[in-house]
């Protein structure tokens, strides 16, 4: 993910190493001790699970949003990687703005399902029954 970040800010880059602001600095994200150890393996953990594609991209992409782990671009990344998790699975990009607009908490399992619901409806296509099939 650092060498990918690196490539996309046209520089050298790595986990933060301070506090980060989103929105202005509306939003804080603080600098725990063992963040960056915590994020690497909840990515990693994630990364072997037996999950439908759309759970894991939903899963990296709030995991971007909300370890905010780069100093710059965290947006950015969370949707790249969105999008890389469900080509991976062989899967369409959606609009993302749905995605991008969708309310976000740390610990909301309830949204946390919404969207992925959300992504897999979109991916599917407007005309495509709804069902209630995305694992969580």
């Amino acid at each position: 993910m650092v060498e990918v970040q690196s490539e996309l800010l046209g520089g050298p880059t790595g986990f933060r190493t301070g506090d980060a602001f989103a929105w202005g600095g509306a939003h804080r994200y603080a600098l725990v001790p063992g963040l960056e150890a915590a994020f690497r393996e909840k990515v990693e953990s994630d990364a072997r699970e037996e999950r439908h594609p759309v759970a894991h991209a939903t899963r990296l992409y709030l995991d971007l949003c909300f370890f905010h782990p780069f100093p710059d671009g965290n947006a950015r990344a969370a949707r790249l990687w969105l999008e890389y998790m469900l080509r991976r699975g062989r899967l369409p990009t959606p609009p993302l703005a749905p995605v991008v607009l969708w309310p976000k908490r740390p610990g909301d399992t309830v949204n946390y399902t919404r969207l992925a619901r959300l992504l897999a409806r979109s991916i599917a296509g407007p005309d495509a029954p709804c069902r209630n099939e995305v694992p969580e």
